[in-house]
This record gives structure tokens, sequence and C-alpha cells, in this order.
């Protein structure tokens, strides 16, 4: 009986040893169930990614970059329009530089091409003869492009319909956009210019085509304003831990942001091309008094001076000798017989 109990005693001690064995490698000798509830078998905390915190770094770097380029070229714009409006007083064309349409609620031919080009319309539609078109059955006449007729729909004023305002709001939304409208009105000014119809620009080679640089600038920023919509913000999320994409985002938008710069620069210069000719005009109107005054001969005058002067000293001394008074009337000697 004894050894029984002893047999017993032996295989409780056992089992209590196995139960409180800890896992392999541990050094924890307290029950399985006190170690779970202690959170010993929690995740390992996620290790530092080196590659990706430069990769976010780089992308806040650029996107701040961005922005102040961004602010530096809102600046100019501003600074050149308040500029513009001030050189061109009241403007001839009716809108103000800020592309406003005139009282009448029209816009001036330059106006209008830097919104067909926008809108990628043809410019050339506008204006045209349509002759007896309008009736049934009836072709237009057959267009032919002149250089009188260019000049023609370049001069005209034009009333924008509903999708053209919707435009021209738009285009004044927009970074680049308010940039070509900028340069159409101060187009249409320089086209209202008489120096730009006279000889000079032409003697010094200093004329250049002015619907080509409206047409030019419009179709630029609307290439912009098309490419920042496709590539769109920064990226956010998996992508933004995606070296290739970062990469590729920081790239372009790098692009686009230095043509932005090269279209602020160039409309810069083209407002520097306008205050050129507006001086010009200042010299054609001191040209064209001295060519007006230029049959005045001084010499003349002098001499016409010492007559007059002369005559003036001669009428004098005559009236000197003309009597005044009733007495001296009286008394003048009687004729005889």
């Amino acid at each position: 009986m004894t050894l029984i109990l002893v047999a017993a005693t032996l295989v409780v001690v056992a089992v209590a040893i196995l139960v409180r064995q800890p896992a392999s490698g541990s050094s924890d000798y307290r029950p399985r169930d006190a170690r779970r509830s202690d959170g010993d078998d929690r995740r390992p905390l996620r290790r530092p990614r080196p590659a990706q915190d430069a990769l976010a770094r780089r992308l806040t770097t650029h996107t701040e970059r961005l922005r102040e380029s961004r602010r530096i070229r809102k600046q100019q714009y501003n600074d050149a329009a308040r500029a513009a409006a001030d050189a061109g007083g009241p403007d001839p064309c009716g809108e103000t530089v800020f592309g406003e349409t005139a009282r009448d609620g029209t816009v001036s031919g330059h106006l209008a091409l830097a919104l067909d080009t926008w809108r990628g319309r043809d410019f050339t539609l506008r204006a045209r003869a349509v002759g007896l078109g309008w009736l049934p059955f009836v072709e237009p006449p057959e267009h032919v492009e002149t250089a009188e007729i260019a000049d023609m729909r370049l001069r005209r004023r034009y009333r924008p319909d509903s999708e053209d305002q919707a435009a021209l709001r738009l285009m004044q939304a927009d970074e680049n956009g308010r940039l070509a409208v900028l340069t159409a009105v101060v187009a249409a000014r320089l086209h209202q210019n008489p120096a730009w119809h006279d000889d000079l620009l032409d003697r010094y080679q200093a004329r250049i085509d002015l619907d080509a640089e409206v047409r030019t600038v419009a179709e630029s920023a609307a290439a912009i304003r098309r490419a920042r919509r496709i590539l769109g913000s920064q990226p956010l999320g998996p992508r933004a831990s995606d070296p290739e994409i970062v990469n590729a985002y920081i790239d372009k938008s790098s692009g686009l942001d230095q043509r932005a710069d090269a279209l602020t620069d160039r409309v810069l210069a083209f407002l520097t091309y306008a205050e050129g000719v507006d001086r010009a005009r200042e010299q054609l109107d001191r040209r064209a008094w001295l060519d007006a005054t230029a049959p005045i001969d001084e010499f003349e005058s002098r001499v016409d001076v010492a007559f007059d002067r002369s005559v003036a000293d001669h009428l004098r001394q005559r009236a000197a000798d003309v009597p005044h008074s009733p007495r001296a009337t009286s008394e003048r000697p009687r004729r005889s017989g």
C-alpha cells in the first residue's frame, strides 16, 4: 500500500513539472496561460524603412517647391497686369487687362482668337462671307483667306456665346490661361496703336506677328492644363511608397513647372515689347509735330516781328499828330474864297 502511494505521488509531481515546462528556447517558467495573458505573444514592432521615409521626404520637398514656384508666378502676373493696366489707360478695345468684356458684352478679335485656340476651334471660321448660304440648298461661297481678311477679322468685335463666356472664366481661373488672356488684350491694344501701322518698326526690323504670338501662348497654356489634369495631384496611398511612380511624378511635374516658368517669362517679355512700341508712338508723335511745324520759318518770323514793330511805332507817331481837342479842331485855318 505504501508503494502505491509513493508511485502516485511521483506521477503527480512529474505531471506538474511537465505542465510548468517553458517553450523551447524560453526561460519563462510561468504557466502557458499566464504568458498569453501578459501579451508575450504579440507581433513584433514594424522595423523602420529608411527607403520609404526618404521617398516621402523627397515628395514633400518637391511639393513645397512647386507651391513656391506657383506663388512667384502669381505675383509676377499680378505685377505685370497692374503695370499694363496703368500704362494702357482707357482701353480702346473695351476689355481690361483681366479680360472682362466691354460694356456692350463684346470682345476684341485677339481675345476671340485666344478663346478659340484655348477651345481648339478654328478662328478663321469667324466672320466669313456666307452670301446666300443661309438659304436652303444654297452653298456658301468658297472662302479664300487673305491678309486683308485676316486683318479685318482681328479688327472686328465679337459677342461671346455661353460657351465662350464659360471658356473665358476658365481661362481666368487657370494659372496659365490668364497669361493667354493678358497677352490677347495687350495684343489688341498694340493693333490699335498708330505706331504699329507705321513703317518705323519695319525699318528697325522690330515687328512681330501678333496673332501668332497670341495663338502660341494660348496653345501652350491649354497644353499645360491638359498635361496637369492627366498627371493629377501628388501620389497618395500605395503609390506614394512606389519609387518608380514617385520619381516619374517628380520628373513630369518638374518639367511642367519649368514650362510654366518659361511661358510666364515669354509673356513678360511680350509686355516689355509692348512698352517699347508705346515709346515708339511717342517718337512718332514727336516726329509728326516736327513735320507739321517744319513749314514755319523762324527767319521770316523774325522779319515779320521787326516789320510789325516798326509799323506799330509809325502808327504811334501818327497818332500823336492827330488833334484830339475840340478847340484845336475849331482853330483850323479856313480856306480862302
